[in-house]
């Protein structure tokens, strides 16, 4: 039986793993964390954290897991490079799956970017359009840097706000005699809530480390 407490309970992304996990009869909810609801009140051992709050929350819930040696998923995107700082030293105490998209066709674009950028040649010019709902407050997404820094290249990235799209990240690659086109497409907010259960069922009993989706799914080589 996964055992979970969810930070953020009562956000969109929240919501979606509650619902799921409900449905499922190999999960527990032990308890919601929400700005009324700190997770100290309901941290205990052998639980999971799913984290869909705020950077500067999932802060704080880290360092709380790492004092109880309880592993924590983040997948909250909009972090500065000293709250990472911090979530790095929280894993050295406890298990941290850090990442800005639990999607397994993200995760599998993060490969092949890699291999994009060992096989295309200078001649080939990298560009990026990612597109998400008007509630979205960093640009570009985590997801969209992410997906530049595997590609390890120049890249511009051009963002765009509209309506409730979920997700959409383009990524064209021009050469002289052609143009490749890669393009995924989030169409429901499950699919996050599914990757971080999954995140979370691969997580327990793994010792403290910074992890990401690349590890929960075997992508690394």
């Amino acid at each position: 039986m996964l055992k979970l407490i969810v930070c953020g309970s009562t956000g969109k992304y929240g919501q979606k793993v509650l619902e799921l996990a409900r449905a499922s009869k190999q999960c527990e909810i032990m308890g919601e964390v929400h700005s009324g609801m700190p997770i100290e009140k309901c941290i205990q051992s052998g639980v999971v954290v799913i984290d869909f709050s705020t950077p500067e929350a999932s802060v704080h819930n880290a360092e709380v897991c790492a004092q109880h040696g309880v592993p924590i998923i983040i997948a909250t995107t909009g972090f500065t490079k000293d709250q990472e700082t911090k979530i790095q030293e929280a894993s050295k105490k406890s298990a941290v799956v850090f990442t800005p998209n639990t999607s397994l066709g993200v995760n599998m674009l993060l490969n092949w970017m890699a291999q994009a950028a060992a096989v295309l040649g200078p001649d080939y010019k990298a560009s990026m359009i990612e597109v998400h709902h008007t509630r979205k407050k960093d640009a570009p997404s985590g997801t969209a840097a992410r997906l530049a820094k595997a590609f390890g290249k120049e890249m511009p990235i051009e963002s765009i706000r509209e309506g409730d799209v979920v997700g959409i990240h383009t990524i064209t690659f021009e050469g002289p005699f052609e143009k490749i086109t890669v393009r995924h497409e989030a169409l429901d907010q499950k699919l996050f809530a599914e990757g971080a259960l999954q995140a979370a069922r691969w997580t327990c009993n793994k010792p403290a480390g910074l992890y990401d989706m690349q590890d929960v799914l075997n992508l690394k080589k």
